[in-house]
This record gives C-alpha cells, sequence and structure tokens, in this order.
C-alpha cells in the first residue's frame, strides 16, 4: 500500500460543522452564512451545530425557531469552545472527529474570534479538499464573504436591536427588520421579535 493511498483514506468518521457565536436576533446574514455551509460542506456527511454563547436576549430554544423558519438544518446547543472542548461535549473521539468552523470574513476582526485566524491550530478550509481526524492536532476554518445591507453597510444584530429600540412606527421598524430578515412576516418569529423589543424597553 503507497503512502499517497495511505494518507489520503485517514478520514474523520465524524465531521462536526459548528457555528458559534451570541445570535442575538438571527438575519439573514447568519442565513447565508449557514445555508452556504451547508451547500459547500455537506459532501462531508456533517452533523450541524450552532454553539450559542449567549442568551441575553433571546433563548436558546428561541433561536431553533429562528433556524428551524429558515429551513436550515443546524442544532442549537448551549455551548461556544475550543474544538476539543466541542469533541468532548458531544462526546465524540478526537482519533476520528474534526470540527469546521465556518466563519463570515469580517469575523477576523472579532476579538473572541479571532483565534480561528491562528494558522498553527486553524487550517483554512477551501470547497473539496480532504481533512484530517483532529488527532493531529488541526481543526479547520471555512471563511465566507460577509452579507451586507442594500445600503453597503454589514449586516448585524446590534442594527435589529437599534431598530427595535428607537422611537419609529411599528410598521417602520418591520419594514427596516424585514429587509435585513426574511423571515420576520412569520407570525411565530415576529412574536419573539416584540419579546425582545420588550426586553429592551425594560433596560433602558
Amino acid at each position: 500500500m503507497s503512502l499517497k493511498f495511505y494518507f489520503e483514506n485517514i478520514k474523520p468518521k465524524n465531521v462536526i460543522v459548528w457555528i458559534t457565536g451570541k445570535f442575538n436576533l438571527f438575519h439573514d446574514g447568519h442565513y447565508e452564512l449557514f445555508k452556504k455551509s451547508i451547500e459547500d460542506l455537506s459532501h462531508l456527511d456533517p452533523k450541524f451545530y450552532l454553539g450559542s454563547t449567549n442568551q441575553k436576549y433571546i433563548t436558546n430554544e428561541d433561536k431553533q425557531k429562528f433556524i428551524d423558519a429558515y429551513g436550515l438544518k443546524f442544532k442549537v446547543v448551549p455551548t461556544g469552545g475550543q474544538p476539543k472542548s466541542i469533541l468532548k461535549y458531544l462526546n465524540l473521539s478526537e482519533d476520528n472527529s474534526n470540527v469546521i468552523f465556518p466563519v463570515s470574513t469580517k469575523d477576523k476582526n472579532d476579538p473572541s474570534k479571532k483565534y480561528l485566524w491562528n494558522e498553527k491550530w486553524f487550517k483554512q478550509y477551501k470547497k473539496g479538499m480532504s481533512i484530517e481526524p483532529f488527532s493531529s492536532g488541526i481543526a479547520y476554518r471555512f471563511e465566507i464573504p460577509t452579507v451586507k445591507t442594500e445600503g453597503g453597510e454589514d449586516i448585524s444584530s446590534s442594527w435589529i436591536r437599534k431598530v427595535l429600540a428607537s422611537d419609529i412606527s411599528e410598521d417602520e421598524k418591520k419594514n427596516k427588520i424585514k429587509s435585513v430578515m426574511k423571515i420576520a412576516d412569520k407570525p411565530e418569529i415576529w412574536k419573539i421579535i416584540k419579546k425582545v423589543e420588550d426586553n429592551l424597553n425594560e433596560n433602558i
């Protein structure tokens, strides 16, 4: 057996696609990140997770409702973490598993996610490349271009919360939010958005 054949056939049994963050609130920019991850990584037969690191404005149960409303096959779990702790949380062996972290290119400037650009520990994943088990000490970063608003701004959850906390009319709020969250019209989703608005108003 050639070494080339041997190394090409060392493949992780369990591939985890893990997107970590606050997601307060979930919007079309997040959706594009998740959709692109599914499109470009499904050939690896992975399990998809959203690692929720914060429930200040919205519960993980409500985040799952957003994910489901967008038609995404991600499961929300209450943890962030590094690859080792993620595999431990999922009760998976490092020897036959690996983790791919899809990230928006703007996250390179986010101090909480800067570790993903440490080339010593994170290889940049490119569509179609083979991956190694994590026991090699390697995890993967999958970069996806940042989605922007029609006005050329980065879409952000904080922008949505600022709209909710503003003095504009209900219809104006809804139209602004719909411009960056295509599922906002769904009654169950708008009900959650209104809960966030009430929470913001209580803390002003």
